[in-house]
């Protein structure tokens, strides 16, 4: 792996500057002291899909002319971001491992890449289960967690981490259809329920976990900003008529702002820390043409009604990876030299990987293959019944993933990309609905009966043209 450094490199210190040694930065949260306060906080984890700071003005920090997120720009501003002396807004960097949803949550919750492929991920027992996370640590001290979104949880096996690792209650468009929180014929053209429905079905399951006796990690995600050009929903201003775009971030901007106000409204708030992040920067392909080329994006990230304040007037240069600690530190826990997986916690003055090594560095480093992180996040394989076939006799080979699926999507569809080096791109194979299974038999006759190894990815396709892997499988034709 990479993190193996020759000898000589340490004669040059400029030479082992550029190498980041993860093992000896790594500190796995299940033997790290943390002590919690007598009186535990509870934590409402807010992720706003895709928000950036670039969407604030240039004045404020941001990328844009004019200011798309002026409410919660100014919630940066009254609380913490870790912008020290500095009137700029400050955020936090997705690294490598941390530019996708899933890879996001991940990283703000662990302190760790996501940098499992998904194929590995869906043919993995569990998702990597030997590690030791937010949730695992909150669950531990007596939390009730909950993961609470408007998508379906299995898109991308998010559901399967909340619930593993912290024993979640898993909330999502699914259970919101089974407790008649949004009608049983809700329709819209775009993936999930509307934002302002989830803010107000989210008010109602946080007025519940307040009646309880033991403290509550909230923790949700957002989706109208998700995908190109994002969703506009019948309550958003129309005000960019050449860009909905931008609509869509000021509308979420102020939908996050009331959702907020009315937290700190409730008696449960005194107890309450609100963390508000982006789950990673946008995707959307042009939406940020006109910021400028050396301007840094960043995810947005502010902590709300904090137990600590930070020890250093420095600005922070923060990843998403250091979220993990600060979150702890935020709720009053004193976490052992302020470091947890590969974060590190913004409230001390401890420096983090980023400025001990700049992006550039850590993401050149945490792209490489890796002998230590195999071993901190690897997990071992469980049974997959999906099947890959080829019948000599008859030319056909024969697809099938077997009933039922673990997801229950809206508009569910499972395909197959076969691979072959004779191709230029993989040829996509429909698999076809029965009671037992879904199925597809494909003729090799199409191929002119090429021979050689062939590989079959198998998707489950959710709304919206959403694709999951589900299996991997190979067949070799001699």
């Amino acid at each position: 792996g990479h993190e193996f450094i020759p000898e000589a490199c340490r004669m040059f210190p400029r030479f082992y500057r550029n190498y980041v040694r993860f093992e000896e930065h790594y500190m796995d949260p299940a033997n790290v002291e943390m002590k919690f306060p007598e009186k535990k906080r509870n934590l409402i984890y807010i992720f706003v899909e895709s928000m950036e700071v670039s969407y604030a003005d240039v004045k404020n920090g941001g990328g844009k002319e004019e200011n798309l997120i002026p409410e919660l720009a100014k919630i940066a501003k009254e609380n913490e971001d870790f912008s020290g002396e500095s009137t700029k807004l400050n955020g936090a960097s997705s690294l490598f491992g941390a530019t996708y949803t899933m890879g996001g949550l991940f990283a703000q919750t662990s302190g760790l890449p996501l940098s499992v492929p998904p194929i590995e991920l869906a043919e993995s027992k569990g998702f990597l289960p030997g590690i030791t996370v937010l949730g695992d640590i909150l669950e531990q001290q007596g939390y009730h967690n909950v993961f609470f979104i408007g998508t379906d949880a299995s898109f991308g096996e998010r559901g399967t981490y909340f619930h593993q690792h912290g024993n979640h209650d898993i909330f999502d468009f699914n259970t919101a259809l089974e407790n008649q929180e949004i009608p049983y014929n809700y329709k819209r053209p775009f993936w999930g329920y509307d934002d302002y429905i989830l803010y107000e079905n989210a008010k109602a399951h946080l007025l519940e976990l307040a009646q309880e006796d033991q403290p509550f990690n909230f923790t949700m995600l957002t989706v109208d900003t998700h995908a190109e050009d994002g969703y506009l929903c019948d309550i958003c201003p129309r005000e960019h008529y050449d860009d909905p775009y931008a609509d869509v971030f000021r509308c979420a901007s102020w939908q996050a702002a009331e959702f907020i106000e009315w937290i700190q409204e409730q008696d449960f708030y005194e107890d309450t820390t609100i963390v508000v992040v982006g789950d990673h920067i946008s995707m959307d392909s042009d939406f940020c043409d006109d910021i400028d080329s050396n301007y840094q994006r960043k995810n947005y990230s502010v902590y709300i009604n904090a137990a600590q304040s930070p020890k250093t007037k420095k600005r922070r240069e923060l990843s998403s990876m250091d979220n993990f600690p600060t979150v702890l530190a935020s709720l009053g826990v004193d976490i052992k030299g302020d470091k947890l997986g590969l974060g590190v916690n913004a409230f001390s003055d401890t420096p983090t990987l980023l400025e001990v090594y700049g992006e550039k560095q850590l993401n050149k480093n945490l792209s490489k293959k890796s002998t230590f992180f195999k071993k901190v996040i690897g997990s071992k394989k469980k049974e997959n019944k999906a099947k890959a076939t080829y019948d000599e006799t008859t030319g056909y080979m024969t697809f099938s993933v077997p009933k039922p699926l673990r997801y229950s999507g809206e508009n569910l569809r499972v395909y197959c990309d076969l691979n072959h080096k004779s191709l230029e791109e993989p040829i996509r194979i429909e698999l076809y609905e029965t009671k037992d299974e879904y199925r597809a038999i494909y003729s090799l006759s199409n191929l002119g009966y090429e021979k050689g190894k062939y590989k079959a990815n198998f998707f489950v396709m959710f709304k919206d043209n959403l694709a999951t892997p589900y299996a991997e499988k190979k067949i070799i034709v001699e």
